[in-house]
Parts: structure tokens; sequence; C-alpha cells
């Protein structure tokens, strides 16, 4: 019991800094995806 009381501050600590990860990957994210598809799509109709 007191390990885990122990693991969950670096669990909330590691979850903290996946959400601001989220955070700034989100308002990026279509321009990624639209930066990743137009050469496949190029690739596959040339």
């Amino acid at each position: 019991m007191l390990n885990i009381l122990m693991f969950l501050p670096r669990l909330f600590r590691y979850f903290g800094m996946f959400q601001t990860f989220i955070g700034v990957v989100r308002p990026v994210w279509p321009h990624i995806a639209r930066l990743w598809q137009r050469p496949r799509m190029a690739g596959a109709v040339a």
C-alpha cells in the first residue's frame, strides 16, 4: 500500500506532462496530418 502511495505523485506528474503534450499537439495536428497525407496521395496518383 505504501508503494502505491509513493508511486501516485510520479503518475500525476507523467499525466500532467502527457496533458500538456496533448494541449500543444491538438491545435497543430490537422496541419501535420495534411502534410503527411499530401505526399502519400501524390505518390498514389503518380
